[in-house]
């Protein structure tokens, strides 16, 4: 469905397509406890969420669910 989840410095960006908006990012570290929570305010109208990392200094894997209005997804990924 179209959504890019990646790293870049201390931000996580999440795109998806225009055709399937987003509704919500959560990060969540390695034992399942949510880091941070992100959720759109205006449904239907975001293709693009940039949230800052909590998590700075470390190396580690932590799992972002992406939620749009089309498609739900969890992903892994290794913040450096």
């Amino acid at each position: 469905h179209g959504i890019l989840i990646y790293q870049e410095n201390s931000v996580l960006y999440v795109k998806s397509d225009l055709s399937d908006p987003l509704l919500s990012v959560s990060l969540f570290d390695s034992q399942g406890r949510l880091l941070l929570q992100h959720t759109v305010e205006t449904p239907g109208m975001a293709s693009e969420i940039s949230c800052a990392l909590p998590i700075l200094g470390e190396e580690r894997m932590v799992a972002v669910k992406v939620i749009s209005e089309k498609s739900q997804t969890v992903r892994k990924l290794f913040i450096k």
